[in-house]
């Protein structure tokens, strides 16, 4: 096989179309030969086709065997199958030249076999995505990628937006047209009519070089016979070109006999707009007048109803000021309270200050307490050293008693005298500690009640 050759197929084979056929059988998933020589076959593609349009229709070869006849037959019955489907269901006339089965059939690894090939499977994805399963086809070419997705876009817009492919029927139905509509689409029929007409004389031009090889050669049975089946197919398809221009040429009689009835009324519409436009200048100075008016008496209800609502937002000012002023006098009365009440939490503060001072003497005088009581121990420990010492002076020296008993009574009286004046400073100090803790609870008390009123205060301002 030519390099060339092979090129060509692999880039058929990798296009957008066939990965979507392929996504639809799992039959297509073999090599890139294999794959094609099953669609140029039609077997795969009928069956694809039956999906679509699942209503009886002519049997197909399931086995063609690299059979020139047999295949060209299943394309044939594809095609027919196309066009049967565009008409009846679809509404549509494929005006578009149908795929060469002959080309396909015989010349099946040519650069134009496989673009009517790819014609073909252009036709089979305009049915595809307009059928009553439309759904579920338009969900598989979503699972494909990107860049195939973009392809197979571009080919449906062939099938369902260029007029030179399809046309359509359901024009007919409708009752009214726009004039350029009809124009638009009398264009277009004359174009196909001109195309139909080229494709006439070059289907006798093709009867007649047939028939001429056909009296002048001596081919062998098989030739002949497959001769024979390309001109009954060409015969078959110059007939059904030959009714569709009789067809289409009685619809663009009937066109533009429309056209010319729609132009006449066109006409007679347009007089008749002018004389409504006439009529209609005088009555829309009186609406413009008219609605002058209702403008002016709209206007007028409109400053009513502000000017009501401006007398009640005046009266809510005027509440509002007078409420305004009396939250100023209670602001100034509260300000002043907080002021004596500040001063009076400063005297208190300073008298906390001070009960702070009394205890810490408090905290002095309990230490010398305890020093004092320390001495006392001390000095009276020290008395009994002097007595025990007196006694032994006594045994020891022999003194009489008078001394002894003199010596006893100054003793006495010195630490008569001495415990009680240390008596007497300790009962002062206890009477001293006794009037600072009464202080301290009433300054206590006092600050309490003075943060609680602080506490108040501050409420209030806020």
């Amino acid at each position: 096989m030519d390099v060339t050759v092979r090129e060509l197929m692999e880039l058929f084979v990798q296009s957008p179309l066939v990965t979507w056929v392929k996504s639809l059988s799992p039959v297509a998933s073999g090599n890139d030969d294999n794959l094609y020589m099953h669609l140029v076959d039609g077997i795969l593609l009928n069956q694809v086709m039956l999906e679509i349009d699942p209503r009886p229709n002519q049997r197909f070869h399931q086995h063609v065997n690299n059979d020139v006849n047999l295949r060209i037959e299943n394309l044939t019955i594809l095609v027919r199958h196309i066009k049967t489907f565009y008409q009846e269901v679809l509404q549509q006339w494929i005006v578009m030249s149908l795929p060469d089965v002959l080309m396909i059939g015989k010349d099946l690894l040519s650069a134009k076999s496989m673009e009517e090939m790819k014609k073909m499977l252009v036709l089979m994805l305009g049915c595809a995505v307009q059928c009553d399963r439309k759904g579920e086809f338009i969900e598989k070419i979503q699972q494909l990628d990107i860049e195939t997705q973009a392809g197979i876009m571009a080919h449906i817009r062939e099938v369902t937006h260029h007029q030179e492919s399809l046309f359509d029927l359901q024009w007919l139905e409708v009752p009214d047209m726009a004039l350029e509509e009809l124009q638009s689409l009398s264009r277009n029929m004359a174009f196909h009519l001109r195309r139909l007409v080229d494709e006439r004389d070059s289907c006798r031009e093709l009867i007649v070089t047939l028939t001429l090889e056909r009296d002048t050669s001596s081919r062998p049975s098989e030739d002949t016979q497959h001769l024979a089946v390309e001109l009954a197919n060409t015969k078959a398809r110059l007939r059904g070109v030959r009714k569709e221009l009789e067809k289409k040429t009685e619809q663009l009689v009937d066109t533009r006999h429309e056209v010319d009835q729609l132009l006449l009324e066109l006409q007679e519409a347009h007089r008749d707009n002018m004389e409504l436009a006439a009529s209609a200048q005088s009555a829309r100075v009186a609406l413009s007048e008219l609605d002058s008016l209702r403008e002016k008496a709209s206007r007028v209800e409109r400053l009513e109803r502000e000017a009501m609502g401006l007398r009640q937002t005046q009266k809510d000012v005027d509440f509002y000021a007078a409420r305004m002023k009396e939250l100023i006098e209670d602001n100034y009365t509260l300000m002043d309270t907080k002021g004596i009440l500040q001063e009076q939490l400063t005297v208190a503060r300073s008298r906390i200050d001070k009960l702070y001072e009394l205890e810490d003497d408090n905290m002095q005088l309990k230490s010398k307490l305890r020093h004092l009581q320390l001495t006392q121990y001390t000095d009276q420990k020290h008395l009994e050293e002097l007595r025990e010492e007196n006694l032994a002076l006594k045994a020891a020296q022999g003194q009489s008693v008078e001394e002894s008993g003199h010596l006893r009574w100054e003793l006495e009286q010195l630490c008569f005298l001495k415990l009680d004046k240390e008596k007497q400073s300790l009962q002062g100090t206890i009477q001293g500690l006794r009037d600072a803790a009464l202080t301290l609870q009433e300054s206590s008390l006092l600050h309490r009640e003075l943060e609680k009123e602080n506490q108040q205060l501050s409420k209030q301002g806020v």
